[in-house]
């Protein structure tokens, strides 16, 4: 028997070769290891065990508040598109797979494994829809200044049409009271051309009265 630290190995000579035998016996670990030092080490090994599974539950903790935000993100982002009525992108959001596994994998290493590549993909998927929407948005703010730069055009021209109106109704006015005044102009002309003459008539009148009485 040759024992090399905690390791004890059995040597046995056949008639065909060599048998290794790894033999791990508390006996012997307790020889290599002083009485006094041996509880120390118990009390090590537990507290490397604790701090462990310790590390192990952070890790998990960490790994569900990273999903839950993720999760967070996507129905917060589905609220907006629901507010722009951007129906089929939500419906496309919320058909995306849950992220938070019922049972979470107890090897640290197969939990960041299994995180890394879920949300790469799921991020992925989410970046293409919300770009969508995005397009879908400034499609619809496009469309809408289009529209109301025709309907600006459009009530510029109405204006613009107003006023010559307006303009051609003031006009018109202008010309009737115009007119008016002339009527009454002419009426006034008439009635003095009236006058005069019988003004007239009546100066021939008195001078032949004088001509009378002087004869």
């Amino acid at each position: 028997m040759v024992s090399y630290g905690y390791i004890s190995y059995v040597i046995v000579w056949g008639g065909h070769g060599v048998l290794w035998i790894h033999i791990l016996c508390d006996s012997v670990r307790r020889a290599w290891c002083p009485m006094d030092t041996y509880p120390m080490s118990l009390a090590a090994v537990k507290r490397c065990e604790n701090a462990h599974k310790d590390h192990l539950s952070a890790i998990q903790k960490d790994v569900i508040r990273v999903l839950r935000a993720i999760m967070h993100f996507r129905d917060h982002m589905c609220t907006l598109m629901e507010k722009e009525n951007l129906k089929d992108l939500v419906y496309s959001l919320q058909n995306l797979k849950n992220l938070i596994p019922d049972q979470l994998a107890p090897d640290p290493k197969e939990l960041l494994a299994m995180l890394v590549a879920n949300v790469v993909e799921y991020m992925h998927n989410m970046e293409l829809i919300i770009s969508n929407a995005f397009l879908a948005m400034r499609m619809m703010i496009k469309g809408t200044m289009q529209h109301q730069y025709e309907h600006s055009k459009m009530s510029e021209r109405q204006t613009e049409i107003r006023v010559k109106v307006k303009d051609a109704e003031t006009r018109m006015k202008t010309m009737d009271t115009t007119k008016i005044e002339t009527i009454h102009i002419a009426r006034r002309l008439q009635v003095a051309k009236e006058r005069l003459e019988k003004f007239e008539q009546m100066t021939i009148t008195d001078e032949q009265a004088k001509v009378i009485i002087k004869l």
